[in-house]
């Protein structure tokens, strides 16, 4: 969920591409992920490849870190953690990739130990994945997973338009996320902010 920068002339499209190239833009996004991190602050660094191109996946887009794969760097920090009562030790995690990857905010916190809320490729095997699309969201990929969708909302963005004026844009987290996180029992650290 969240914001997506959109060109609709040909003009923009070819600045706002060639901002992307040059890290111009500037993204943050949450994430509710899996257990407490043990960090405050994490640089991942981490090379991402598509896992099919050097050993067997099931799902055809899986992403994982490898050797060969492409420079990927997200940066990681700890905003609160929280115990959910069905889910157990879940925080909240600032991301703010410095490439752009696919899946790479999903694959760096899982290699970190932290895998996304309701993440059916990332946090539970891949046969939680093929299971949704057989037979949709069910009780028993709820008890694995959570959500039934992952748990990454898109919360800023920061970039120039074409005229050189700069833009800040929030969204904040959706009410889905938000009344999944209410239920929690206690908190330890800083809220959302």
């Amino acid at each position: 969920s969240g914001l997506t920068l959109v060109a609709t002339r040909k003009d923009a499209a070819r600045h706002f591409g060639i901002a992307m190239q040059r890290h111009q833009i500037a993204k943050r996004y949450l994430a509710v992920v899996k257990g407490w991190p043990e960090w405050e602050t994490l640089r991942i660094d981490q090379p991402l490849l598509r896992l099919g191109e050097v050993e067997t996946s099931a799902v055809w887009l899986k992403q994982g870190v490898h050797a060969n794969g492409s420079a990927s760097i997200t940066d990681c920090r700890v905003l609160s953690k929280h115990r959910h009562p069905d889910a157990g030790c879940v925080a909240i995690v600032e991301a703010r990739p410095k490439t752009g990857r696919l899946h790479q905010i999903r694959v760096h916190l899982a290699w970190a130990g932290h895998p996304l809320m309701g993440d059916k490729i990332y946090l539970d095997g891949e046969d939680v994945y093929l299971r949704f699309i057989e037979t949709g969201w069910t009780h028993e990929l709820r008890k694995r997973v959570f959500l039934p969708r992952h748990a990454l909302h898109a919360e800023a963005l920061e970039f120039k338009d074409l005229e050189g004026t700069e833009h800040q844009v929030v969204s904040p987290m959706p009410m889905d996320l938000l009344g999944w996180m209410q239920k929690c029992r206690d908190s330890v650290g800083i809220g959302l902010q």
